[in-house]
């Protein structure tokens, strides 16, 4: 499963790419994933730093583990999910600058398909749906993240 999703922001890409690498908000733009913490002593998005996502769909709860694999500010930031030496799937967020401002750009992709990820899906609608709410996730992550982002652009 993979899927991408771009949205214009009158914001500059530092603003936008700032509000993306504080992961302890990704449950501000997120709609399935509430919460994220730094762990193993990591306090910001660097290249090796490790944090948790607790998300949920419906009655369903769960948690993983990613390390962010790359961190340029206004320019990109990616994460793997899963152990490090065998991630099983790969976020990242790339940031354009355009005529409003900024593109931001979010793509998933699936590295390895595991018995366990494909039995996860049925309860929500089997692979199909999956991939229809992930589409549906991403653009919701990127209103709410253009949201945040043309708030704090705003002159005062």
């Amino acid at each position: 499963m993979n899927g991408t999703a771009s949205l214009e922001m009158k914001a500059s890409a530092e603003v936008a790419y700032d509000l993306i690498a504080d992961i302890t908000r990704m449950g501000e733009w997120s709609p399935e994933c509430y919460r994220c913490e730094w762990i193993d002593g990591s306090t910001m998005a660097t290249v090796g730093a490790r944090f948790r996502g607790h998300n949920k769909s419906g009655v369903m709860h769960w948690s993983n583990t990613s390390q962010i694999t790359k961190a340029e500010r206004g320019i990109a930031l990616a994460w793997a999910m899963g152990p490090v030496d065998a991630p099983y799937s790969a976020w990242e967020y790339t940031f354009e600058t355009s005529a409003a401002g900024v593109r931001v750009t979010e793509t998933f992709r699936s590295l390895r398909h595991t018995l366990l990820g494909r039995l996860s899906m049925l309860p929500m609608g089997g692979e199909r749906r999956s991939q229809q709410r992930l589409q549906r996730g991403m653009q919701r992550t990127l209103e709410q993240l253009r949201t945040a982002a043309e708030a704090k652009s705003r002159p005062l």
